[in-house]
């Protein structure tokens, strides 16, 4: 879990909001994001630092060509069989609750404090799953935040997108 930006000026950094677009999902693909509907909180902080965490966390399989918004205070993972393409604000901030084995740093305190309740609490696959805006210049926007928004186009020719003197 990534904290927002408040959070993160305290450790000298920025917050973190973050999205997936799936290049690749093959039969055992796994997306984490955010935890099972009804699972409550005091059961997760609980549980959250331990194996048994995994049967709390919302999970669902995705398809090639799905994008997974991730705001700061959302607790999420990518599973085995999946490639993603990930745009991401420019912070190092990642906060483990419990990191499957692997001999890394978890830092179970603080992933508790940034995990928004409201982002926890996500209900079914297809709200996981952003849902495209068509836009006037023939692409789809997929999501849009307060520092990025990640568009899709599809052409068969060469296409040249004007950046306005930005980062595109």
């Amino acid at each position: 879990v990534h904290p927002d930006e408040a959070r993160a000026r305290a450790e000298g950094d920025g917050g973190k909001d973050e999205a997936w677009v799936v290049l690749r999902a093959g039969p055992r693909a796994r997306i984490i994001r955010g935890v099972r509907p009804g699972v409550e909180r005091a059961e997760f902080e609980a549980k959250a630092h331990t194996p048994e965490v995994e049967k709390l966390l919302w999970m669902f399989t995705p398809k090639a060509g799905d994008c997974v918004h991730l705001p700061p205070g959302t607790v999420h993972a990518l599973g085995p069989d999946v490639v993603v393409f990930e745009l991401q604000q420019n912070s190092d901030l990642t906060y483990r609750l419990y990191d499957w084995g692997r001999p890394r740093e978890v830092h179970v305190q603080k992933a508790l404090a940034v995990t928004r309740h409201e982002t926890v609490q996500v209900g079914a696959a297809d709200r996981a799953v952003t849902r495209p805006v068509t836009l006037a210049d023939g692409g789809v926007q997929l999501v849009a935040t307060e520092s990025y928004r990640l568009r899709r186009y599809a052409w068969r020719t060469p296409h040249t997108l004007a950046t306005n003197s930005r980062f595109a």
